[in-house]
């Protein structure tokens, strides 16, 4: 009985060691690669990557994907410094930081899961080209020496590879919706506005312009008519 016992006690740890040792040589990290072009200038795709606050506008993670999802921004509105945080019942908990921007070519994020001491390293990388801008999103999660955490790196990549096109698909279609001035947050100069007529003065103007016409020819004196010839008197002798 004790024999039949061990025999499948010992087929399981031997299943378990492999298990481990499998995982030890699994990769230490997943990296998320996803790329898109959208129909923009890079100055116009910029400003909803380093702004949270636009995020919520093209990022997968949204109350759509997760109604219990509640989001709380910090620090500055955009750049270097801003904290995006996040509770959910169904996706955990997290946070993210911009710690770099380089003018309209880079942007680079930490994100910490909850529970987690090591950030994720998060960056967006713009390239104009002709057909307009080359977005790449990368995303890379270390996982460590746990062989365990590194199984569900196998699995998370696939879904994260998901979610990074359905965002950058979205992004493409807020920013080639947007218009330039306000996708770069500026309002357009008074300068380059169109003076706005008021009808009112217009119609006020060409009535005064019309009263002036009609009223010209009864200003003007007649013109005098010109004296007749005195008649010229003939003699007959």
């Amino acid at each position: 009985m004790k024999q039949r016992l061990k025999f499948p006690a010992l087929v399981l740890f031997v299943l378990f060691l492999l298990f481990v040792i499998i995982g030890l040589f699994l990769p230490g990290e997943s990296r998320v690669f996803r790329t898109i072009v959208i129909k923009a200038e890079p100055t116009r795709v910029m400003p909803h990557i380093t702004s949270f606050k636009n995020w919520l506008a093209w990022m997968p993670w949204n109350e759509e994907m997760d109604p219990t999802i509640e989001v709380k921004r910090e620090g500055p509105e955009s750049g270097v410094g801003a904290i995006h945080t996040w509770t959910s019942k169904k996706s955990g908990n997290g946070k993210l930081k911009i710690v770099a921007v380089e003018g309209n070519t880079s942007m680079g994020y930490h994100c910490w899961f909850d529970g987690s001491a090591t950030p994720s390293l998060g960056s967006f990388d713009l390239e104009a080209n002709e057909e307009g801008t080359k977005v790449a999103w990368s995303f890379t999660v270390p996982w460590g020496h746990n062989p365990f955490m590194r199984y569900i790196g196998l699995l998370m990549s696939g879904m994260l590879e998901k979610d990074f096109d359905r965002g950058l698909a979205k992004l493409k279609q807020v920013v080639e919706n947007t218009p330039a001035e306000n996708a770069e947050g500026q309002a357009p100069t008074p300068g380059d506005e169109e003076p706005k007529v008021d009808p009112s003065d217009e119609t006020g103007k060409d009535s005064s312009e019309d009263e002036e016409i009609e009223e010209s020819p009864a200003n003007e004196s007649p013109p005098e008519e010109a004296e007749d010839d005195a008649p010229v008197k003939t003699e007959t002798r």
